[in-house]
């Protein structure tokens, strides 16, 4: 049987933040967790460290270092301990999960060895953190699909469509969070919409912290964090930058030549493919454009277990946007 390596998890059962990613996590990880308590942020991790847990060889002693060596903030005012990591959930749609796949492989870590299933991950979690309390942040399944593919869209990561990317939903929130319910008791499992960080900054907080650290009160920072570049012209540079980094980058140290034409083709990013891009695009904004069948297909997939999930949990996702049941005349599909 596990136990908890440090006196500070065994007093206080750390709270697993698991995702999702495009979920706040950046501001959570950045501004709110410090504030709390003991951070583990693996989502800052390499590759082979952030999935370490989900090899299918992990080491427990291992993974345990693991936790303490990746500490982002150590408070000896709070007890409690945060271990954040929005990998450790399966993501929404086969076409997210096949590019994590990919990246893990361009990364050295072979997809193939590391557990992606919900119920794999949870009962991973559960042997590891038994007494732990798990954190989930929501989305609203289409602006998810859609901030995570203009994620990869601006770094130049993907050619598919965001059609392509979403064609096969996988588990849904409410199958997720029921797992966590089973194995870790209702009392310690939470979901809080995305939506009320921006309805209401405080009230998002004070669910965050009220779970965490019960008793503490913290302002809510207004800052913005990973602010996306606005402009068309600056997105599509950016791509072209990152195709240029990945065509050369491997071989950029390998001869003079090579480096010369390295330093020449990046030349020609930020000049110009730049300025063509300043007369292709001018001030037009970055978007992109979500066919409204599309959004229809989605939604539809996810509404029956989105009212499970608000029945269960007392959640009124309506009101931020969700749709949790069948399609009304008039509205948004």
């Amino acid at each position: 049987m596990n136990t908890e390596s440090s006196h500070i998890t065994e007093a206080h059962p750390p709270v697993l933040h698991i995702g999702y990613p495009k979920c706040a996590s950046t501001y959570l990880q950045q501004l709110i967790f410090p504030e709390l308590g003991n951070v583990t942020n693996l989502s800052a991790a390499p590759w082979d460290e952030k999935c370490y847990l989900l090899m299918s060889d992990m080491n427990p002693q291992r993974y345990r270092r693991l936790i303490e060596n990746r500490r982002t903030c150590v408070r000896s005012d709070r007890p409690h301990s945060i271990i954040s990591c929005e990998a450790f959930v399966q993501f929404l749609f086969r076409g997210f999960e096949d590019h994590f796949a990919r990246n893990l492989r361009r990364h050295g870590v072979d997809p193939d060895r590391c557990l992606r299933d919900n119920a794999d991950i949870a009962a991973r979690l559960k042997a590891e953190h038994p007494g732990a309390r798990i954190l989930i942040v929501i989305r609203e399944p289409v602006q998810w699909a859609l901030s995570r593919y203009k994620m990869h869209y601006r770094a130049g990561q993907t050619s598919s469509t965001f059609a392509e990317f979403t064609r096969e939903p996988l588990e849904d929130y409410d199958g997720m969070e029921q797992r966590y319910r089973e194995l870790f008791g209702p009392p310690q499992v939470r979901v809080i919409p995305f939506e009320l960080l921006r309805e209401d900054a405080s009230a998002f907080v004070d669910q965050v912290t009220s779970f965490i650290a019960p008793g503490i009160e913290l302002a809510a920072p207004q800052r913005k964090l990973n602010a996306a570049p606005p402009l068309r012209r600056t997105v599509e540079t950016g791509r072209e930058k990152a195709r240029v980094k990945a065509e050369w980058e491997p071989c950029k140290c390998r001869s003079l030549r090579a480096r010369l034409r390295h330093r020449l083709a990046r030349w020609k990013v930020s000049t110009q493919v730049r300025f063509k891009n300043f007369l292709r695009y001018g001030d037009q904004p970055f978007d992109i454009e979500v066919d409204e069948a599309c959004a229809a297909r989605i939604r539809d997939a996810f509404a029956p277990g989105l009212r499970r999930l608000c029945e269960r949990t007392g959640l009124d996702l309506e009101r931020y946007g969700y749709r949790t049941g069948p399609r009304r005349e008039g509205r948004r599909p």
